[in-house]
């Protein structure tokens, strides 16, 4: 085995000279995931963005994963994934690598093999993608200069919110209306909009909403359109007239009040579930009371489209999680996905250790015993004592962890 190791700040690749010099992806499994979807075609099919610009493909249900090719030179955010649903194999992926050139969506058309940014949307920051429950070829783009609409499958864009309006900047969330894709909600960092003539006009959708709400995402109901949630910085609403109005939803903490995505059982859309900064919540009864069900924070989620008991999410430290059990326990489904924040990796022969920064119980120091093929975590920030590590020391020759002085800790 060969002892060359490279760090690229998210996973280690370790060189095999069995292998003539091949690289493999070979951990800390787990890490940040931005978003996450499934092939409404394919249950066996998710794609997962991370930071960095990367990209993760599952052909097994989230058994394995593997890293695909994904092409942007500037490291970015991938926080929005679009698997066609009648088009198996044909992805898109929305890029935020700031003001880079790099920025944009990027399409696929054989499953994440080779990809294109599309033109009429590139160098713009994209947070947030939607595709029309009715018309595939209908979607919609939240961008850092407004909503992008397209009626062709992405092959052309028109910005259907106005240059003008400063206060459609920045499109956090999109959805479409299930029964009329000319129907329109789009989040941002202040308050929700909605247009009802594919962007011609919006107005303003903000009664009964904390002003600078941070809305996250919007879900419309597909059985009952004018019931529509929204996630925000100040917490969960519920609108039963298409968002003219808005309720509040009570019963989740204070502290978890920054809610990253809610939706609701595709069988039963009075169960509702509520990813937070702090875990996942499940309502029962259409947000009048909640359960807390994890600890972690997820920023975004899916169902399997043939069975709703089993769902994804996409999380900010643990990777990605899946339960089969409509969110009664939750495993790591991590195995090739790598996404963490290291700083450093030292060692000697077959004895390494990498550390990784602000990654709470799921980062730290992590050890290696067999040159850097598996890793394993040997001691969280909490064992820590809350701290992260700048550098790390190692004998010589017995490959023993010193713990680094004082001055090295922050």
């Amino acid at each position: 085995m060969g002892k060359l190791v490279l760090s690229c700040l998210t996973y280690i690749l370790v060189c095999s000279a069995s292998l003539t010099g091949a690289w493999r992806l070979s951990g800390p499994f787990g890490g940040s995931t931005r978003a996450i979807a499934i092939d409404p075609q394919n249950r066996n099919t998710l794609l997962a963005g991370a930071r960095d610009s990367l990209l993760f493909r599952s052909d097994d249900a989230g058994a394995s994963w593997r890293l695909l090719p994904f092409p942007s030179a500037t490291p970015g955010t991938i926080d929005a994934l679009i698997i066609d649903p009648e088009t198996s194999g044909h992805f898109y992926a929305g890029l935020d690598a700031g003001d880079s050139p790099d920025s944009g969506v990027y399409e696929s058309k054989d499953g994440g093999q080779n990809w294109q940014v599309i033109p009429g949307l590139r160098g713009l920051r994209i947070e947030s993608l939607s595709i029309s429950p009715i018309a595939a070829r209908v979607m919609a783009a939240g961008t850092s200069k407004g909503v992008y609409l397209s009626n062709n499958a992405g092959e052309n864009w028109q910005r259907v919110s106005k240059e003008n309006n400063s206060e459609m900047q920045d499109i956090t969330a999109l959805a479409f209306d299930p029964t009329n894709s000319t129907t329109i909600y789009a989040g941002t960092p202040h308050l929700p909009w909605k247009t009802t003539d594919a962007g011609a006009n919006w107005h303003p959708i903000h009664a009964g909403l904390i002003d600078d709400s941070d809305i996250f995402s919007i879900r419309v109901d597909p059985k009952r359109p004018q019931l529509v949630y929204a996630s925000a910085c100040s917490g969960i609403y519920r609108s039963e007239d298409s968002g003219e109005s808005w309720a509040k939803l009570h019963g989740i903490p204070g502290t978890h009040r920054r809610t990253h995505i809610i939706t609701a059982d595709p069988r039963n859309s009075s169960i509702i579930f509520a990813g937070t900064t702090l875990g996942l919540f499940k309502s029962p009864d259409g947000g009048r009371s909640w359960r807390h069900l994890t600890t972690d924070q997820v920023n975004w989620m899916v169902f399997d489209p043939t069975d709703p008991d089993v769902f994804y999410l996409a999380t900010e430290y643990a990777g990605i999680a899946k339960t089969a059990d409509a969110g009664e326990t939750f495993h790591a489904s991590n195995l090739g996905f790598a996404n963490h924040s290291l700083n450093q990796i030292t060692g000697v022969g077959k004895h390494l250790y990498a550390s990784s920064v602000y990654e709470g119980r799921y980062g730290g120091v992590f050890t290696s015993d067999d040159g850097g093929l598996g890793w394993r975590l040997l001691a969280n920030q909490e064992a820590l004592l809350g701290r992260n590590l700048n550098s790390l020391v190692t004998a010589s020759a017995s490959g023993e962890l010193f713990s680094p002085p004082a001055k090295t800790l922050f």
